[in-house]
C-alpha cells in the first residue's frame, strides 16, 4: 500500500515539475478536389474518330489556411503558441478509366498525369487527355479518377457520344442525259444530319467526259441539321455521244478527323438538237427573175435560256434578203419566226440548195454553238412572161363595142 502511494506521489511531482506539450491541428473545412468543367473535341465522335478531352479540376475548399495552437504547461503556468499555414491539396495522379474509349499517348501507353501538382482552395488546373473512339455508336461513360494525398479521391463519369450520322449529298436535279451542244445545270444539296457542327466542307465532282463549273464548291462550317445548296454547270468535253458515271465527293472534318461521302450518277451525252430550226413553208419552184419566201420557226427546247441567237442562210444559188435574222435572247420553250426572200442566180431547169442554221450562245458556259444545217432544194423555173398591157384607147373602143352589142341584143329580143 505504501509502495503504491509513493509511486503516485512521484508521478504527480513529475507532472508538476516537467513541462508537458499538447498540440492540435484544426482545418476550417475539409478540402475537396473535383471536376469544374470539361470539353470534348469533337463534341460528338464518329466511330473511329480521335479527339481530346480537356478537363479542369478545382479545389473547392473555401479555407486557404489552417491554424495550429501549441500549449505548454509548466509549474509556473501554461503558454500557448498559435501558427498559421497555407492549405494545399496535393494530387497524386489523374487518369481516365474506360473499357471502351481509350486514352493513349503517341507511345501507345495509357495517359496518366503523375504528381501534376497541388491546389490551394479555389485554384484549378487543366489537363488534356487524347481519346480514341474505336467503338460502335452509343453513349459511353469513361471515368476521370483523381487521387489526392491525405484526402478524398474523386471519380467523375464523363458522357461521350459516338454517332456516325454523315454529312450527305442530296440530288435535287441531275439530268440523265445532256445534249452534246451546250451545258446543263446540276442542282445538289449538302445536308449535315449530325447533332454537331462540322468544318471544312467541300464538294468536288469528277468525270472523264464532262467539265464542271465551278470545279469545286467550298462550304466551310456547317451547323447541325443545316442544308446548303450546291449547283454546278455541266459541259460535255466530247464531240459525240458517250456516257460516264459522275462521282460527287464530299469532304468534311469532325474535329481533326477527315471524312468522305460520295454520290454517283450516270449521265449520257446524246447527239440531239434542242434548239431546232423548223421549216414552216417554202416554194417548190422559183422562176428565173422571180422571188420566193422561206418561213422558219426557231424553237428553244432546251431546259435553259440562250442568248445571241441568230439564223444564218448558206447558199450559192440564191441571193437572200435579209442576210441573216437576229433573234437575241431566247427563254426556255420560246418560239420565234424568221423569213427570207430568195432570188435565183442560176438559169432555168436547175435545182439549187439553200441551208439554214442557228447560232447561239449557251449562258451556262458562255460558248457559241451551231445547229446542224437544214437544207431545202428548190427548182429554178422558166422566166415568167408578162401579158402585153392594153392602151386606154383600146380599152375605150372595146367598151363602146360591148355597149353596142348589148343594145342590139335587147332590140332583137
Amino acid at each position: 500500500m505504501r509502495y503504491t502511494i509513493l509511486i503516485l506521489a512521484i508521478q504527480l511531482a513529475l507532472l508538476i515539475i516537467a513541462p508537458t506539450a499538447a498540440g492540435a491541428t484544426t482545418p476550417v473545412t475539409d478540402s475537396s478536389v473535383t471536376v469544374a468543367n470539361y470539353t470534348l473535341d469533337p463534341p460528338i465522335f464518329i466511330s473511329g474518330d480521335k479527339g481530346t478531352l480537356t478537363v479542369t479540376i478545382i479545389n473547392r475548399d473555401t479555407t486557404s489556411s489552417e491554424t495550429t495552437t501549441t500549449s505548454t504547461t509548466t509549474t509556473t503556468g501554461t503558454t500557448s503558441t498559435t501558427s498559421t499555414s497555407l492549405i494545399k491539396t496535393k494530387i497524386d495522379d489523374v487518369r481516365l478509366y474506360s473499357r471502351n474509349i481509350e486514352s493513349v499517348g503517341e507511345d501507345g501507353k495509357r495517359v496518366i498525369y503523375d504528381n501534376p501538382g497541388a491546389l490551394s482552395p479555389g485554384e484549378s488546373m487543366t489537363l488534356t487527355f487524347p481519346l480514341e473512339a474505336d467503338v460502335e455508336d452509343g453513349t459511353y461513360f469513361p471515368e476521370l479518377r483523381i487521387t489526392v494525398e491525405d484526402g478524398i479521391n474523386t471519380r467523375y463519369p464523363i458522357p461521350i457520344t459516338v454517332d456516325s450520322s454523315p454529312v450527305e449529298i442530296i440530288p435535287i436535279d441531275i439530268p440523265g442525259e445532256i445534249p452534246v451542244k451546250g451545258s446543263q445545270l446540276i442542282q445538289l444539296a449538302v445536308a449535315n444530319t449530325r447533332q454537331n457542327s462540322v468544318e471544312s466542307v467541300r464538294i468536288t465532282p469528277r468525270s472523264s467526259i464532262f467539265k464542271f463549273a465551278p470545279e469545286s464548291i467550298f462550304i466551310g462550317r456547317m451547323a447541325q441539321n443545316e442544308e446548303v445548296n450546291a449547283n454546278f454547270t455541266l459541259t460535255p468535253l466530247i464531240d459525240g455521244a458517250g456516257v460516264d458515271t459522275i462521282t460527287f465527293r464530299l469532304d468534311y472534318r469532325n474535329g481533326d478527323n477527315t471524312h468522305v461521302s460520295t454520290l454517283e450518277k450516270r449521265v449520257e451525252v446524246v447527239e440531239r438538237e434542242d434548239l431546232r430550226v423548223i421549216v414552216v413553208s417554202y416554194p417548190q419552184s422559183i422562176p428565173v427573175g422571180g422571188t420566193g419566201r422561206v418561213e422558219l420557226d426557231i424553237a428553244n427546247g432546251r431546259s435553259s435560256d440562250l442568248s445571241s441567237v441568230r439564223v444564218v442562210p448558206i447558199t450559192d444559188g440564191f441571193t437572200l434578203s435579209p442576210k441573216e435574222v437576229f433573234i437575241g435572247d431566247m427563254e426556255q420553250d420560246d418560239v420565234f419566226s424568221a423569213e427570207f426572200d430568195l432570188r435565183p442566180v442560176s438559169g432555168p431547169g436547175t435545182f439549187e440548195e439553200v441551208s439554214f442554221r442557228a447560232i447561239y450562245r449557251d449562258l451556262g458556259n458562255d460558248k457559241l454553238y451551231e445547229t446542224e444545217p437544214i437544207t431545202l432544194t428548190i427548182e429554178i423555173g422558166e422566166e415568167e412572161k408578162e401579158s402585153p398591157a392594153l392602151s386606154p384607147i383600146a380599152l375605150l373602143i372595146g367598151f363602146v363595142i360591148a355597149v353596142r352589142l348589148i343594145s342590139r341584143t335587147r332590140q332583137h329580143s
